[in-house]
């Protein structure tokens, strides 16, 4: 989704950093959290803001000359954050020798498996 590569511009945020969380529900949704202040807020993309313009570039023209309050509903939420990375260790699989993160290693018959690995196994039986 290319909001997301948007949203990994302009706050610094990222996956590697562990401070995005990438849920797929296939909404345009998104939410903030400041860890510091303690609050955060929910923006959920109008998808009909310029839906009535057919004209594609005409669409791109409004939707970037827009207000972001014309673009965006927002609410304030009141979950808690979550929670900060963990870096976990690496522990080398048994089936091709990769090195995995240590939470996504499966132990099947007294081996430790990467998924792939494991699946191919267990795909056997």
């Amino acid at each position: 989704m290319c909001g997301v590569d948007a949203i990994q511009f302009l706050t610094g945020c990222s996956f590697g950093k562990g401070n995005l969380i990438h849920k797929d529900f296939g909404k345009s949704a998104f939410t903030f959290y400041n860890r510091d202040t303690q609050k955060g807020f929910r923006a959920v993309f109008k998808d009909d803001f310029a839906r009535d313009e057919k004209d594609r570039d005409n669409r791109i023209k409004r939707i970037l000359q827009a207000d972001l309050k014309d673009l965006f509903s927002t609410e304030e939420v009141d979950v808690p954050p979550v929670r900060p990375a963990r870096i976990m260790k690496s522990i080398q699989c048994d089936g091709c020798s990769e090195m995995t993160m240590e939470s996504r290693i499966r132990l099947f018959d007294g081996k430790n498996l990467c998924i792939p690995c494991f699946q191919k196994v267990e795909q056997k039986i």
